[in-house]
């Protein structure tokens, strides 16, 4: 009754794992990192996203992963089924929309297979809007601070292109080239509000507005060779590189006087790359 590899996925209950599919998130119990693989190559939501039930043999379900998954508290391998022609489109979307808040989520992948070889690219978007009013009761200082709505904006594109290469039972080369897209032009934490105390008849007005945004593209190459005697040799190399810039403005005014008024501007450049070489018995 699934539609999709993360349909499927929360379907099973499995225990500790949480499955968010409007938020895109898969946690555990304990907020623990939940890493995410495709026949042992490790992966992103999106691409479990774009996966037809109808090609999954076994979904394995690692609840206490070795040190060669790192940090990870749980580890969920999608295992497919080694298709040697043909192709797929799919494609699907969720839109919640209503006067206050607006939710949509829209994905498109397709894949093809030839022979030992396959490519597939996967994209989806995910935007939420909430148009909210707060109103925040008189504390111990008798203060009063009411909220005026403001906009929850949020954008999300998670994109990726992959090339499998393989035999089985022999070996598995996979190259993934992934492209992330955070824009949150509101931020959460946003809020346009008046507070009143009881010391004064001026309320004090409150301005505070933050946007971020983050570009994250990389390149993932992952071989395994299998040996004799179950063994087998591991080598992974990723190269990231991420762009991020965050604004902030925070305004107090009192009958259009500014008392107090924060900018920040953070920008931000980071590189990455990460080699792995392993052996297994």
């Amino acid at each position: 009754m699934s539609s999709i590899g993360i349909d499927l996925l929360g379907k099973l209950q499995l225990p500790r794992i949480t499955v968010d599919i409007m938020s895109g998130e898969i946690t555990t119990s304990g907020n623990g990192e939940v890493q995410l693989r495709l026949n042992g190559v490790r992966v992103t939501y999106t691409e479990i996203s774009s996966l037809s039930p109808e090609d999954i043999l076994r979904i394995e379900y690692h609840d206490t992963p070795g040190v060669r998954y790192g940090n990870a508290a749980a580890v969920i391998d999608y295992i497919t089924k080694n298709k040697k022609a043909g192709g797929s489109v799919s494609g699907g979307d969720i839109h919640s929309l209503s006067s206050n808040r607006t939710s949509i989520d829209d994905m498109i992948s397709g894949r093809y297979n030839y022979g030992k070889s396959e490519i597939s690219a996967n994209v989806r978007d995910w935007t939420r809007e909430y148009d909210e009013r707060f109103i925040f009761p008189a504390n111990e200082l008798h203060r009063l601070e009411t909220g005026e709505p403001t906009l929850f904006n949020k954008i999300l594109l998670t994109s990726n292109l992959n090339y499998t290469l393989q035999e089985k039972g022999k070996y598995l080369f996979n190259a993934q080239f992934r492209y992330i897209l955070q824009d949150n032009p509101a931020g959460y934490e946003d809020r346009k509000s008046k507070l009143y105390t009881s010391d004064s008849d001026i309320p004090v007005s409150i301005y505070d507005h933050t946007q971020e945004r983050n570009h994250l593209p990389s390149l993932d190459l992952y071989y395994q060779q299998n040996l004799k005697n179950d063994q087998r040799l591991i080598f992974n190399l990723v190269g990231t590189y991420i762009k991020s810039s965050n604004t902030r403005i925070y305004q107090e005014k009192q009958e259009g006087i500014a008392n107090t008024e924060l900018y920040s501007n953070i920008a931000g450049k980071k590189y990455s790359l990460i080699a792995e070489g392993l052996y297994a018995k």
